[in-house]
């Protein structure tokens, strides 16, 4: 493995020489608390598609909230931005949560969610972008994210398929009391897989290249095992933004729809899919959950996710749903992001968060236009079709909160970072996107 080193330093912006990792922290420019902090950060994203706040993510992240501060206290770091423009509309989206919480239906579990679920990444958000400032440290970032998503695809389809013997027509994890449903697992292989995409682009060693390529595979087979109709519609979604107006698109596109169809035709098919669309009890689950919005317009039935947990209290909504429409059951999840943020934020919060995607859009939308130079520009290609291909997912799924909402600040983090890129020729993340 040894010979792979120098390949991987020079991707990551290092000495490719024998003293590549002893000269690290030179290379990043860092004392070793800052280093730290960085290891930090990646041990952070790794865990991202492991299931629970594990021992090991949770005292990743509260041993680096104490070493920051430590850190600025003693002048040992210098804050070098809180992540603008994009603090802005994160930390009004965390204030609402607060006003929210006047009316909340069960204010102890939204100030814990509060917590949990936002303001815990908004300080992981602020740690990136003030650790992650160079090419070699995004392609760092991106390398996690691969790494972890492939051992997660891994362990999953092997636990189902072979351990526990299910058939591959089965879909992955049916069934099963999974903490993290088939359909956010497909959200969770989409974005690693795009990422895959650009990583592999970014080694020059082509055997490095094709070790990521063949883990992109793995993200691809499990997100076809899934057999979620939104993953495949963010993964067509992502390889069009990815590859714009390239042959490469087209080609992908037609792969992926082939291989789709060939696995699982019931599901895949033009005549499955018009049906799903028009029996989708997602649909029930939103006309319920609008009525919801209408008693509680302006501030939401508060931050916490349990607050829906009350059957009682989703019932009297779902009566209100015309029969034609109703559902049979009542559901403690809107399956859509933008309807999950109204019903517990309100208008005003869906607003916020709006303002929040469309600046991340933006940003990115702006550095396409060579404002920034090629380099910022490829990369915001990339995170723009992380981000769409989220979204495209967001509208199905549960997405609100656990590993899709920490995709989602790793990429409003990375889209910083980016911007922050020194517009310098031939450096990695130019090479590493070369197909735009």
């Amino acid at each position: 493995m040894a010979r792979f080193f120098p390949s991987l330093c020079r991707a990551a912006g290092l000495p490719s020489d024998g003293g590549c990792w002893r000269s690290s922290l030179a290379a990043f420019g860092r004392e070793p608390l800052g280093s730290f902090l960085f290891l930090l950060v990646l041990v952070q994203v790794f865990f991202i598609p492991f299931p629970g706040p594990t021992a090991v993510s949770e005292t990743a992240f509260y041993l680096s909230a104490a070493l920051f501060a430590y850190g600025l206290a003693r002048g040992r770091l210098r804050l070098t931005g809180l992540g603008r423009p994009l603090i802005v509309p994160l930390f009004v989206f965390f204030l609402w949560g607060l006003v929210s919480l006047c009316g909340a239906l069960n204010p102890s579990n939204s100030i814990h969610d509060l917590y949990a679920h936002w303001l815990k990444y908004l300080f992981f958000f602020i740690l990136t972008v003030n650790l992650v400032r160079s090419e070699g440290e995004i392609t760092a970032v991106l390398a996690a994210v691969v790494i972890s998503t492939v051992l997660y695809s891994l362990w999953e389809v092997i636990q189902y398929y072979v351990v526990m013997g299910n058939p591959l027509w089965r879909k992955l994890n049916y069934a099963l009391p999974k903490e993290i449903p088939p359909n956010v697992t497909a959200v969770i292989t989409v974005f690693g897989f795009l990422v895959g995409l650009r990583l592999a682009a970014t080694f020059e060693d082509l055997r490095l290249k094709w070790a990521v390529y063949a883990g992109c595979l793995v993200m691809l087979a499990t997100t076809l095992l899934t057999q979620s109709r939104s993953g495949v519609l963010a993964l067509l979604t992502g390889l069009i933004v990815l590859f714009g107006r390239s042959k490469k698109a087209l080609l992908a596109v037609v792969l992926v729809v082939t291989i789709a169809y060939l696995a699982v035709p019931a599901r895949f098919s033009p005549a499955g899919i018009m049906e799903k669309l028009k029996w989708d009890d997602r649909v029930q689950i939103w006309l319920a959950y609008l009525e919801i919005i209408k008693d509680h317009p302006v501030k939401g039935v508060g931050f916490g996710m349990q607050s829906l947990y009350n059957d009682e209290f989703l019932k009297v909504y779902n009566e209100r749903v015309p029969a034609r429409y109703r559902a049979e059951n009542v559901y403690y999840a809107p399956h859509n992001i933008f309807v999950d943020t109204a019903t517990r934020t309100g208008v005003v919060g869906l607003g916020i968060f709006i303002w929040f995607l469309c600046y991340v859009f933006y940003l990115n939308a702006r550095r396409l236009g060579g404002e920034k130079g090629p380099a910022a520009g490829r990369g915001a290609r990339a995170l723009s079709a992380a981000l769409a291909a989220l979204l495209i997912q967001g509208c199905f799924e549960n997405t609100a909160h656990g590993p899709p909402l920490a995709i989602l600040f790793v990429i409003a983090a990375l889209t910083v970072s980016v911007g922050n890129l020194q517009d310098v020729e031939g450096t990695t993340l130019v090479k590493g996107l070369k197909f735009c």
